[in-house]
């Protein structure tokens, strides 16, 4: 038993520097342990939340044909035609920031995006360490190829339906012309499509073209981008 001078008992000086010791090497242990585990929480939180917009994207591209260059695209209308969101729910506000929680990462950063291509867009996140670049990001790539095929077949399949009505109609005695532009306008003066507009060009942007291509009479419009 150790006594104090004053009669009660106490640890010695020794003692209190092994225990001291101890709780130290103990905190040591357990902070990067700690900091793993924050860490993995806040990057799982992180890749639902950047999944959650990728999937956003695909509607938004597929009323706008356009790729949305920030969250606030999905959920305000940034004054693009065909908008009809918001396509992403927002939450609540970070007071400090005045971002919503859709906006920034676990780490309170706003995502990055970034147009890869004219198909392809990358959303990030410059996870834990703040860098973009290194083994800390964390990315995902929204390819809108799937629905620029979807719009181009949609297209095909009405042109398609039209022609195969006048042939119909007016075959043999007036063929439609091979030429692609004469032949859009001749298919909305007779009534067999609303308008030229939404027909003149495919989901990338390239121009229609009439098969067989140079002859009369044409059979079916084929796109440059959809075999």
């Amino acid at each position: 038993m150790r006594t104090r001078i004053d009669g009660r008992q106490g640890f010695t000086l020794i003692e209190l520097v092994v225990v001291m010791a101890i709780v130290a090497v103990l905190a040591g242990a357990a902070v990067p342990m700690a900091t793993k585990f924050f860490t993995s929480k806040a990057r799982a939180a992180t890749r639902a939340e950047l999944e959650e917009i990728a999937a956003a994207v695909l509607p938004y591209f597929r009323d706008t044909s356009k790729l949305p260059s920030s969250v606030t695209d999905l959920t305000q209308n940034p004054g693009v035609n065909g908008w009809a969101g918001p396509y992403l729910s927002i939450s609540t506000t970070e007071a400090w920031s005045g971002a919503t929680d859709i906006q920034v990462d676990a780490w309170a950063r706003a995502y990055r995006f970034t147009t890869k291509s004219a198909s392809l867009l990358e959303i990030a996140s410059a996870g834990e360490d703040g860098t973009f670049g290194d083994a800390s990001d964390i990315a995902f790539r929204i390819d809108v190829t799937p629905v620029r095929r979807e719009e181009t077949l949609a297209q095909l399949a009405t042109l398609n339906s039209a022609i195969t009505l006048y042939n119909r109609d007016y075959l043999p005695g007036t063929p439609l012309p091979p030429n692609y532009t004469q032949l859009l306008a001749r298919l909305v003066a007779t009534k067999y499509l609303p308008a030229t507009a939404p027909y003149k060009l495919d989901a990338w942007g390239s121009a229609f073209q009439a098969n067989p291509k140079g002859k009369s009479p044409v059979t079916a419009i084929v796109s440059p981008n959809v075999p």
